[in-house]
């Protein structure tokens, strides 16, 4: 139950696209304790880090497919990285 609160709330009503996201936000929107949802996180999702920002890369290679003449920048903003170099730490810690 609680994974699938989870995952609606940030896949399907697409929170991961916000830049400052955080878990507490998730718990939140989920009406679960943190501490719950941290450890769900952590025990089923890869980690808060790696489920959000997966979703973000997944999401810029989307957008960059659909909308071919999009600068990086305007990629970066739209899947929810802060800033293009955030973008590509995540890009190189998560895709080796």
């Amino acid at each position: 139950a609680i994974g699938a609160a989870i995952r609606k709330v940030v896949e399907e009503q697409e929170a991961f696209l916000e830049p400052h996201l955080t878990v507490q936000d998730v718990a939140t929107r989920c009406g679960y304790n943190r501490t719950y949802v941290a450890g769900v996180f952590k025990t089923r999702l890869g980690g808060f880090f790696t489920y959000v920002n997966t979703l973000r890369l997944n999401y810029a290679d989307a957008y960059r497919t659909e909308h071919p003449a999009a600068s990086l920048t305007e990629i970066v903003e739209a899947s929810g990285f802060s800033s293009r170099s955030s973008y590509y730490a995540v890009k190189a810690k998560l895709q080796k």
